[in-house]
């Protein structure tokens, strides 16, 4: 346990001297302006959880960089955004309140929703026309709140032009896709396992808006990052290592073998002795 403390305590303090440097205070300012201050405040709260004792302090001032960019708050309470670690390294992850954010701050979509489809409830779905049938049954297993029988989840949005399109998966197609995409699926200390309905939704949603949506640059971005470590941020040019799914769609992302990093005390006399002048060019 006091092993345990004293990481926590490292990666804390090696985090804060990282924030407080002017040089990392300027980027932030760059992106986000006056809100900067408040938001550089929480990522030196989220260091502080048992979760990020053991990593890599650069990567968590990264992905809450990338988290800036997006506007994203990375306090997991409040649904947009979260650092997940694996590897020694924060991983970035959007969730479903943070991807219907960034459709909907396009101004293109006149609805966006994504819920649970349940046993009773469930006519048909027509993977060409990508019709889904469902019926309303009172008292039935929604109303209950029957989790044991939900079948699938279904996202759905319409533009304003008039456009829209449904998407359903089963939850047997989406856990094929969790554990293929996933190497921690299984982990007790997962996402899927410790709130396997939000990824659920999450995974047809985040499918649905990348294959059919209106891909702005912050949407480009967000697939791009999601659920990865981000290495290096160059002006519009961000690297990102999938060190948790491998497979990931972004083929063209050289792919590196996950490394448990030291996690160290850093001084502040120098405000590039944190190698972030590679990074954030």
């Amino acid at each position: 346990m006091k092993a345990n403390n004293s990481l926590q305590k490292n990666t804390v303090s090696s985090v804060k001297a990282i924030i407080n440097s002017d040089y990392v205070k300027n980027r932030f300012k760059e992106i986000i302006g006056e809100k900067a201050p408040a938001f550089l405040a929480s990522v030196l709260t989220v260091s502080n959880s048992k979760a990020m004792s053991n990593i890599e302090p650069n990567s968590i001032v990264t992905a809450s960089m990338i988290a800036a960019t997006l506007d994203l708050p990375i306090d997991p309470n409040l649904g947009f955004s979260a650092l997940v670690p694996y590897g020694g390294v924060a991983q970035f992850q959007i969730m479903t309140k943070g991807f219907i954010q960034l459709a909907m701050r396009t101004a293109q979509y006149e609805t966006i929703n994504v819920t649970e489809v349940y046993k009773d409830e469930f006519v048909n779905y027509d993977h060409l026309t990508g019709k889904l049938t469902m019926k309303s049954i009172p008292g039935g297993y929604r109303d209950q709140d029957n989790e044991e029988m939900i079948i699938g989840y279904a996202a759905y949005f319409r533009l304003i032009n008039g456009y829209e399109k449904t998407e359903y998966w089963t939850v047997e197609k989406i856990d094929a896709h969790g554990k293929k995409f996933s190497k921690t699926f299984d982990k007790s200390f997962s996402s899927w396992q410790q709130n396997r309905p939000a990824m659920r939704s999450k995974t047809v949603l985040k499918s649905m808006l990348s294959r059919w949506g209106i891909l702005s640059t912050a949407m480009q971005l967000a697939t791009k990052t999601d659920q990865g470590s981000i290495k290096s941020v160059e002006g519009e040019e961000v690297e990102v290592e999938y060190v948790d799914n491998p497979d990931t769609q972004i083929e063209e992302t050289p792919q590196k073998a996950p490394v448990e990093a030291p996690v160290e005390e850093y001084p502040v006399e120098d405000p590039d002795m944190f190698g972030l002048d590679n990074l954030w060019n």
